[in-house]
C-alpha cells in the first residue's frame, strides 16, 4: 500500500485554496498548501456577499473581516446604460469592499494555523500512481531553484484560471467558457466615487465599465469586453478613452481624473455549461474550476464556496477510504449550489449584450421595483431617468 506524505495537497494560496485548506485542516487531515507567492494587486474587491458570507460565518471570520484596515461598506450601487439611463440602489447593510492583497494574506494566515504552507513553490507536474490516478505533485522552489516531489491522497487545483494542475490532470474547463476578458487598473481624481458603479455600453464595443471606491482615493477601475471583440483589442486604454468620448454621462461622471496604473488583463472564468471539475485524485476550485458568476457579488464568493464544498467532499471521501469514486460528488454539489446564479447570469449576459435589452433592463427594472416598494416608502425617483432604493 502506498504511503503518502500528506492527505491533501492544495496548490494555490488564494481565497479558494486557503478556504479549502482551512476546512480540511480543521477536519484533522494532514494538509500541505503550496503557494507561488504574494497575491496579485487588484485594488478593491467585493467580499462576503451572497454565499460567500455564509462560508465566512461558518469559519467564524465574518466579524474579523469587518476589522480589516482596508475594509469599507459601500451603501450605494449605480447601474447605467449607454443612453445615461440609470438605476441607483441604496441600502443600510451595503456591500463590503476590501483590498484584494490584504484579504488574501488575511485568509492565508488563518490557513497557516492548521496547514503546512510552503512558498514560493510553483507546481510543474503531477505524480501518478500505478493505477493512473493523481498521487502527488512535482514543485519548483523559485527562490532556491530546488525541486520537490510530494505525495498526497488528493490534490486540489487552486492555481487560477490557467491552472497547471487542472490541465495536467486532464480537466479542460476553459473549453466551455464564454471567452470574455477583463482589464483592471486604478483611477484617481479629485472626487473619488462613493458608489459601486457598473456602466454597460455598446459603442465603440460591447463592454462593461466598473469603478469601485478605495480608501486611498484611487478607485479600482475595470473593463470587461465581449468575447467576439476582445481578440482584436491590444490597447485597453484606447478603448476606455473612446468610451468616455462617446458617452457624455460617463465623461461627466469620471471628471478630470486619470488612469494611474498599468492595465492588467485576465480571462473571466465563466462557464456556459457545467463541466467536470474533478477527476481521479484531483478537484478544481475557484478560478481553476471556471465556475465564476461575477454578475453576483464578486468571483471571491465563488472561490470561498467552492473551497468549502471541495473540503467537505474530500474529507468524506478520505474517511470512507474511496477518494477516487467519492470525489465526483463535488461536481454535483458545486453546480447545484450555483444553478440559480448561473442561469440568471446567462440570461442577463444575453440581455445586456443588446443595446435595447440593457435600456429595458435599467428602465423597466427600476420602474417595477420602484412601484413595488413605493407603498413602503423604500424607493424614490431622483430624476426622470433614475430610481433610487433606500
Amino acid at each position: 500500500m502506498m504511503r503518502y506524505d500528506y492527505d491533501v495537497i492544495v496548490v494555490g494560496g488564494g481565497p479558494a485554496g486557503a478556504t479549502c485548506a482551512w476546512f480540511l485542516g480543521h477536519a484533522g487531515l494532514r494538509v500541505l498548501l503550496l503557494n507561488r507567492g504574494a497575491p496579485r494587486a487588484s485594488g478593491s474587491v467585493m467580499v462576503g456577499q451572497a454565499k460567500g458570507s455564509g462560508v465566512l460565518h461558518e469559519m467564524g471570520l465574518a466579524q474579523e473581516l469587518d476589522q480589516l484596515p482596508s475594509l469599507r461598506r459601500c451603501r450605494e450601487l449605480l447601474i447605467s446604460a449607454g443612453s445615461g439611463a440609470a438605476m441607483r440602489l441604496q441600502g443600510a447593510a451595503g456591500w463590503r469592499l476590501c483590498d484584494r492583497q490584504e484579504f488574501d494574506q488575511w485568509l492565508l494566515r488563518h490557513a497557516r494555523r492548521v496547514a503546512a504552507v510552503q512558498e514560493p513553490w510553483r507546481v510543474t507536474d503531477l505524480m501518478r500512481a500505478d493505477d493512473g490516478r493523481i498521487a502527488g505533485v512535482v514543485a519548483y522552489d523559485e527562490s532556491s531553484g530546488l525541486s520537490l516531489a510530494v505525495t498526497g491522497r488528493v490534490v486540489v487545483a487552486a492555481d487560477g484560471s490557467s491552472s497547471v494542475v487542472a490541465s495536467r490532470a486532464g480537466l479542460t474547463p476553459w473549453r466551455s467558457s464564454y471567452g470574455d476578458v477583463a482589464w483592471r487598473s486604478r483611477w484617481l481624481n479629485g472626487a473619488p466615487t462613493a458608489a459601486i458603479e457598473y456602466h454597460v455600453v455598446h459603442r465603440p464595443v460591447v463592454a462593461c465599465l466598473w469603478r469601485w471606491p478605495s480608501r486611498d482615493g484611487a478607485d479600482a477601475l475595470g473593463l470587461a469586453i465581449d468575447a467576439p471583440v476582445q481578440r482584436k483589442i491590444s490597447d485597453p486604454q484606447a478603448v476606455f478613452d473612446s468610451i468616455l468620448e462617446r458617452h457624455p454621462h460617463l465623461r461627466e461622471r469620471f471628471g478630470e481624473g486619470r488612469v494611474v496604473s498599468p492595465w492588467h488583463g485576465w480571462p473571466l472564468a465563466m462557464a456556459r455549461t457545467p463541466h467536470p471539475v474533478s477527476t481521479r485524485g484531483v478537484v478544481a476550485v475557484g478560478d481553476a474550476a471556471w465556475a465564476v458568476t461575477p454578475l453576483f457579488g464578486d468571483a471571491l464568493d465563488t472561490a470561498l464556496l467552492s473551497g468549502r464544498l471541495a473540503a467537505r467532499v474530500i474529507a468524506g471521501a478520505l474517511e470512507c477510504g474511496a477518494p477516487t469514486a467519492a470525489l465526483a460528488g463535488y461536481d454535483v454539489l458545486l453546480w447545484r449550489a450555483l444553478r440559480a446564479e448561473r442561469y440568471a447570469a446567462k440570461m442577463l449576459r444575453g440581455l445586456v449584450r443588446r443595446r435595447l435589452g440593457m435600456e429595458l433592463l435599467v428602465r423597466v427594472g427600476a420602474i417595477r421595483q420602484g412601484t413595488a416598494a413605493a407603498a413602503a416608502g423604500a424607493w424614490r425617483v431622483r430624476s426622470g431617468r433614475e430610481v433610487v432604493a433606500t
